[in-house]
């Protein structure tokens, strides 16, 4: 289970590696970030210090490439 009930998430996995984005709790839309790692059939939540900006429901999320933000 989550760490907290949120509906509305937006879910993305990358190398292995769940991630939950954003959601809804309690009538207010949620910027935090979490990840679900896995090691030796062991999982365990954490929550990212990185948040969104704006909470947000129901967004869209997909992995970018590093080259994209840098300015390269």
């Amino acid at each position: 289970p989550l760490p907290k009930a949120l509906s509305d998430i937006s879910m993305l996995e990358i190398h292995g590696d769940v991630y939950v984005i954003g959601g809804f709790l309690s009538g207010v839309q949620q910027s935090s970030i979490y990840q679900l790692s896995c090691s030796s059939g062991i999982c365990s939540w954490s929550v990212l210090n990185q948040q969104l900006e704006v909470g947000r429901r129901h967004s869209v999320v997909m992995p970018i490439q590093d080259h994209f933000c840098t300015g390269i």
